[in-house]
């Protein structure tokens, strides 16, 4: 599911990023990601090592916003279990399932939302122990008004907005990264 969106993909599969290779057949064919990062190969797993310095994290973060309308949706397990769909992302709560989908996903499966969102992928691998770049980046957009529900992926940080927000948050975005070159 999140491995196009994090970055990894199969070989023979599309990329929403190319900046990211896929990752080889064989594993003596794996190359450098960047001048910093390699990918490894550990217990039959490739690893990266992801940034956690913030200033560099803030420099580097390049949001990316994806063109689909998303939206955030609860169902039981069970009904879950049901969809054909393939949702961008799930995770399971006491109260059910959430799912994120494309607006034109939950319309096809008659499921119920109350907003549509806006998702920018911030594409510099960020490591998952690294402190106050969401923080950072939330307080941002706190300052223009513009509410955030951010997904932390194993590579990458995606922000989801208000759709008609969209704009004005990948500028927000764009200037706070600008403000620390």
């Amino acid at each position: 599911m999140g491995g196009v969106l994090c970055g990894i993909r199969p070989p023979n599969t599309p990329q929403i990023f190319p900046q990211f290779p896929a990752i080889p057949n064989e594993p003596e064919l794996y190359t450098k990601y960047t001048k910093k990062h390699k990918w490894k190969r550990k217990n039959k797993k490739v690893l990266m090592d992801g940034e956690t310095d913030l200033n560099r994290l803030l420099m580097t973060m390049q949001p990316v916003l994806l063109e689909a309308a998303y939206v955030f949706c609860t169902m039981s397990q069970d009904i879950y279990d049901r969809t054909s769909f393939r949702p961008l992302g799930t995770f399971q709560e006491q109260e059910g399932m959430t799912v994120i989908i494309t607006e034109e996903q939950a319309s096809g499966a008659g499921l119920a939302y109350d907003s549509t969102w806006a998702c920018i992928s911030l594409t510099v691998h960020s490591a998952l122990t690294a402190v106050g770049f969401l923080a950072a980046i939330s307080a941002g957009l706190a300052q223009a008004g513009i509410s955030v529900n951010a997904v932390s992926a194993y590579y990458h940080d995606h922000l989801f907005v208000p759709w008609d927000r969209r704009e004005a948050a990948m500028e927000v975005i764009k200037e706070l990264s600008r403000s620390h070159r």
